[in-house]
């Protein structure tokens, strides 16, 4: 199963009324986005796991909601990722708020942080510092937007 088809099935199971974070029509595993739990994690544990991340991962932003002036955006970040053997989306918003030094927001029940300016991709511009900051290289993660 390539991850393409997986984000698919996440695409659908990544709202607030998605349940328990199972599909239980394919049976995959969605780890759900926006539970206030573990979230406090040491800039250390943050800075290992995403530093393990593969080059040319491909970092998935999802915009929960933007600012009527358009001038924010307040953005989840998510990863495939397997598990014994069993891919699952990871839900790794507070990792990279933790790196990037963001402030972890409720959106509609899910966390996010909120990210300024106009003009250019902002998820790009998240996954572009965040590669910055772990790694020295911008381009060492791919972004994408579900």
């Amino acid at each position: 199963m390539g991850t393409g088809h997986l984000f698919e099935q996440v695409r659908m199971s990544l709202s607030p009324e998605s349940g328990d974070g199972f599909n239980t029509t394919t049976g995959t595993q969605v780890l759900r986005v926006g539970t206030r739990e573990g979230i406090m994690t040491s800039k250390q544990e943050a800075t290992t796991y995403l530093g393990d991340l593969a080059k040319k991962s491909t970092v998935h932003g999802i915009i929960r909601s933007v600012a009527p002036s358009g001038m924010s955006r307040t953005i989840s970040f998510v990863v495939a990722d397997t598990h014994e053997g069993k891919p699952y989306v990871r839900n790794i918003t507070h990792l990279v708020a933790t790196v990037l030094d963001f402030k972890i927001i409720n959106v509609n029940g899910l966390n996010a942080i909120r990210v300024h300016g106009v003009g250019m991709d902002m998820i790009f511009s998240v996954v572009y510092n965040l590669g910055s900051a772990l790694h020295g290289d911008g381009y060492y993660f791919k972004s994408a937007q579900l």
